[in-house]
């Protein structure tokens, strides 16, 4: 009995240890000049913040948002491409596409891509969304290196990351 007590108490605290609140591992971003918000991992630090292009980064990933008028006539397929061919790197090849209607304000589509650059895979989640009302385009970027033990964690952060861009009211 005692022992089955202490095991419990065991599990209980270790589970308790593995668990982290989403809170503690995600904040609010904004880029003020296309006002579009979206969660980001809490160590991401921006190093580009300005009227065409948002950069941030942290240990997994590197972000990039750019924005173009240039793009408004345009299908959010091309510019998701245009993003894909923007991206540095070698051997790209498309994993999975998929089209976004109506996402937080925005129309979308995004493509899931591995590369190579300088001899290291890297995989890459690419957007192309425009926003409707004001026929601004924007061209994301997700960038994480290849570790097969992170890569299923790493793509479902990236994802969470890319559908929660939004346009703030």
């Amino acid at each position: 009995m005692k022992k089955s007590r202490l095991i419990v108490l065991l599990i209980l605290f270790v589970s308790c240890g593995l668990i982290k609140p989403s809170s503690a591992q995600w904040t609010d971003m904004v880029w003020d000049s296309y006002g579009i918000s979206f969660k980001a991992p809490t160590d991401f630090t921006i190093t580009t913040n300005d009227e065409g292009t948002y950069i941030a980064s942290g240990a997994v990933f590197t972000m990039s948002i750019k924005a173009s008028d240039d793009y408004e006539d345009l299908y959010p397929m091309d510019i998701c491409q245009n993003a894909l061919d923007d991206t540095p790197g070698t051997d790209k090849i498309i994993i999975k596409e998929s089209a976004i209607d109506d996402q937080n304000g925005l129309d979308g589509y995004e493509a899931n891509c591995t590369a190579t650059q300088d001899g290291k895979l890297m995989h890459l989640i690419v957007g192309g969304y425009q926003d409707p009302i004001m026929l601004t385009s924007f061209t994301v970027q997700l960038l994480y290196w290849d570790d097969p033990k992170q890569n299923d964690t790493n793509y479902e952060a990236a994802i969470y990351i890319l559908r929660s861009l939004k346009v703030i009211e």
